[in-house]
């Protein structure tokens, strides 16, 4: 008995052995080159916590394309600006799809939408990014009446933002939670309407929803070793701790909310009148509806419509909040830029004014140093994952459909070729020597191609609006408190900066 449960048992580790030479053969002859993965586990105890730092050395010893292991499955690692946009805009539908990896499972549901994000590039997903991008468009670029309408609203938000830093009484504290809310009330307010923040959220509700972000960054960081034992997932998020009921009831109150405001919207709908982004949804689907398309119709359900607003809402929340953050972190590193975006106010727009959007082509330097944090800090260094929908023949080889493919945009921008000085916090080169403003190709902090992302123009507005009212208003300082400031970013899929505290005063 016991020499048979022994066979069966070397049996087994010969098999998986077996499997494990035969997947490593088969990848090293259709895939680029990489490190040796070792047996189950492949790479992924190589990968650090950060692992577009890993990534970027592993470039120096195996070029721009390599194929590291997340425990059995080969997965394509892309690097370099060049081999980016060939996969990305020479290639762009091609390498649309999604791979099928435990990372898209935080984006799931249990029996609810799925968003944009994790589906695959399909006529659907192209019509949905279609539909909020006209949206978005509408909002950021309208003219007229509608653009000062927007513009007001976001000046209210900022102003109120700026009113909740000056009780800080130009004493130290930690900038990151007021910009949530107030990012967390404007993004509300675009999606759903003026009126929307109020009736569902409350201070407990917003400190709740902020704690599920970083569980949800803390949970996003281990999905190699979720992909490499996906039976880790699975009872991480079945055992019973407090932390994942919360993250169960949050989820279940913020789907039950987008289906209220969902049923609200239809019901007040005015064609004539677009309020918000979800009205210029439902405007697409009844248009289609009018137009008897039932094609088009099918693909903005209900359920689809949520996902996609979904999406928007959280990728917005993020984003713009830690970018606002990292920015905040190098002007108080460098006070000699904070000085010259200062001078630069003064000059354009004014201490007793409000900058506009319409200033943003004067403020040269200021827009110079939000491109740079845009680079220093690329809050989201890896693309979400994608996958070719066909067997594509690309980098001199045939990758297969399906293989999961890593866009490291963090090699992007840190490489010393395209960046001399790579590490370090220089505006002005985004300048010309007449200090007029450099668009740089190479600079890509939103992706490229089909799958950029779809809140780009709206990201970009609200960052000039929040980082030049900012400024305008205040000088900040380094904390007394505070030994030092920690660069490195904290895990997960969008990079914030690690806690730190500033003092912020007014300037007279």
């Amino acid at each position: 008995m016991q020499l048979s449960v022994c066979n069966v048992a070397i049996a087994i580790v010969a098999i998986g052995l077996l499997n494990y030479i035969w997947t490593v053969v088969q990848a090293r002859t259709t895939l680029p080159s990489g490190p040796l993965p070792w047996p189950i586990v492949g790479n992924t105890f190589a990968l650090s916590k950060l692992p577009e730092l890993t990534l970027t050395e592993m470039r120096k010893r195996y070029g721009d394309v390599f194929t590291v292991f997340i425990g059995t499955r080969p997965c394509l690692i892309v690097n370099g600006v060049n081999k980016v946009k060939e996969a990305l805009l020479k290639n762009s539908v091609t390498f649309g799809g999604r791979p099928n990896l435990m990372l898209f499972k935080f984006f799931e549901i249990p029996n609810g939408p799925v968003g944009i994000s994790a589906t695959d590039y399909t006529p659907t997903l192209r019509l949905h990014r279609k539909v909020t991008h006209t949206a978005i468009r509408n909002y950021t670029q309208a003219s007229g009446s509608d653009a000062a309408k927007f513009e007001q609203l976001v000046r209210g938000e900022i102003n109120k933002l700026i009113k909740v830093i000056e009780k800080h009484e130009s004493k130290p504290f930690d900038v990151l939670p007021d910009l949530l809310n107030s990012v967390t009330f404007l993004i509300f307010t675009v999606c759903f309407g003026p009126d929307s923040f109020e009736k569902y959220i409350d201070r407990k509700s917003l400190e709740k929803l902020s704690a599920a972000l970083t569980v949800f960054d803390e949970y996003i960081s281990m999905n190699n070793i979720f992909d490499t034992f996906p039976f880790l997932y699975h009872l991480l998020m079945k055992i019973p701790s407090k932390t994942n009921r919360e993250l169960e009831a949050l989820t279940n109150d913020l789907l039950s909310m987008l289906e209220k405001e969902l049923e609200t919207h239809k019901e007040t709908y005015d064609p004539d009148t677009v309020r918000d982004i979800l009205d210029a949804m439902i405007k697409a689907k009844r248009e289609a509806e009018d137009e008897e398309r039932d094609d088009k119709a099918s693909m903005l359900d209900d359920y689809s419509l949520i996902g996609t607003i979904g999406d928007l809402f959280f990728a917005g929340m993020q984003t713009t909040s830690y970018t606002v953050q990292w920015y905040l972190l190098f002007m108080i590193t460098h006070p000699q830029i904070q000085k010259k975006v200062h001078d630069e106010l003064d000059q354009i727009v004014g201490r007793n004014n409000y900058p506009a959007i319409e200033n943003r082509s004067s403020l040269k330097f200021l827009d110079a140093t939000i491109s740079e944090t845009l680079r220093l800090s690329s809050i989201v260094p890896l693309s979400l994952p994608h996958a070719p929908l066909k067997d594509i023949e690309i980098f001199g080889q045939k990758i297969p459909k399906g293989t999961a493919v890593w866009v490291n945009l963090w090699s992007v921008h840190h490489d010393e070729a395209l960046w001399p000085n790579a590490k370090q916090f220089q505006p002005q080169r985004f300048l010309d020597k007449n200090g007029d403003l450099i668009k740089s190709p190479n600079l890509i902090p939103f992706s490229v191609g089909t799958r950029t992302c779809i809140g780009e123009s709206l990201a970009r507005y609200e960052l000039f609006m929040y980082i030049s009212h900012l400024m305008n208003h205040f000088e900040f300082k380094m904390a007394e408190s505070q030994e030092s400031y920690d660069l490195q970013p904290r895990p997960g899929l969008v990079h914030g900066c690690k806690s730190y505290k500033l003092i912020a005063t007014p300037r007279k």
